[in-house]
């Protein structure tokens, strides 16, 4: 879907509209909202109180203006159902192939089950305004949308005047990079709020572990904390090739083989924000994590600038050739040598 999706970070849902959507489910609150949507006879545009009523926002007075403005950027007293749908359902907590089967039908204007080209364009269209608005994320021209339109049906060799299943539209999300790695950031996006309670939860089981270890000095030997099964399990219980090369990235900050107290909140801080990206448990991660991984081990309130994050890729080595992932090891030792809060 254009160059948005070739280096898509996770997405980071942190504005009042990102979280209230973030934190819907698409089993119970989406099917609810399409339900009282075809009860409102699926009308393709929504005043402010049809807005409310379709989403089920009649008692929420406090998200319900900021929302639909979130939508109706021309303030024309009136938003688009498509883009807001598909912002609801993309951001909804649940797998993107339930997100496709929900949407496909919205798209599909004559109920055939399949989607001809025109209708391709518009979801895909729909898809990226909603999103744009929601996550304010850049828009592609109408050039990118009719690409991506054409590339959907070029990946099953059908002519533009032919229709597309279902089926079809999932296999060609999967199939395409663009628009896989596009989707999947915003599949796999997390609220911040929600993140920041699980770093603190971790840091306060990981902070007791340590204080077992700690000497009268306020230190703890590394060793020790290496060889703790109780500090291990804080840790997630990581690989031993992860969890060596973590320690080995801080004894080399240590002269003396132990750690104080504000080090290691320090280093936990910078872990702890590390291993929540790190899904797979590699130890490693996509340079393009690089801004939201600043913005965790931050703990700041607001995404770090883009000049910051530039300073960070040099410490790191990123733009260098062949440097596309970020050790956990080089993370800590960054973090060690420069803390970002």
């Amino acid at each position: 879907m254009g160059n948005a999706g070739s280096t898509s970070p996770c997405m980071v849902l942190h504005t009042s509209a990102q979280t209230f959507l973030g934190a819907n489910y698409l089993k119970k609150d989406v099917a609810r909202i399409l339900a009282n949507w075809h009860e409102d006879g699926r009308p393709l545009t929504l005043t402010e109180a049809s807005f409310k009523q379709v989403l089920g926002l009649a008692e929420n007075g406090e998200i319900a203006p900021v929302l639909f403005q979130t939508f109706d950027t021309d303030q024309n007293g009136k938003v688009d159902f498509g883009e807001v749908i598909s912002a609801v359902v993309m951001l909804a907590q649940g797998p993107l192939d339930a997100k496709i089967e929900m949407l496909f039908p919205i798209f599909d204007f004559s109920n055939a089950g399949r989607v001809s080209f025109d209708e391709a364009q518009i979801m895909i269209q729909c898809i990226c305004k909603g999103l744009e608005k929601v996550c304010e994320l850049p828009m592609l021209s109408d050039p990118e949308l009719i690409e991506a339109s054409r590339q959907m049906f070029d990946a099953h060799n059908m002519p533009y005047s032919q229709e597309i299943s279902k089926d079809q539209v999932k296999r060609w999300q999967k199939a395409d990079m663009e628009a896989s790695q596009f989707l999947d950031a915003i599949n796999s996006a997390f609220v911040l709020g929600d993140v920041r309670k699980e770093l603190q939860r971790r840091a306060d089981a990981q902070v007791a572990a340590y204080r077992e270890i700690e000497s009268s000095g306020g230190e703890a030997s590394l060793e020790e904390l290496h060889d703790s099964a109780v500090f291990r399990q804080t840790l997630q219980s990581p690989s031993r090739e992860v969890l060596q090369s973590a320690m080995t990235a801080l004894k080399s900050a240590s002269k003396s083989g132990k750690i104080s107290s504000k080090r290691f909140s320090e280093a936990i801080q910078a872990w702890n924000a590390f291993a929540v990206l790190d899904h797979g448990g590699s130890g490693h991660l996509p340079s393009k994590e690089l801004r939201n991984l600043i913005w965790l081990t931050s703990e700041s309130s607001h995404a770090p600038s883009a000049n910051f994050v530039d300073e960070v890729s040099e410490d790191l080595k990123l733009k260098e050739p062949g440097q596309e992932k970020i050790s956990m090891a080089a993370w800590l030792t960054r973090c060690q040598a420069a803390p970002l809060s």
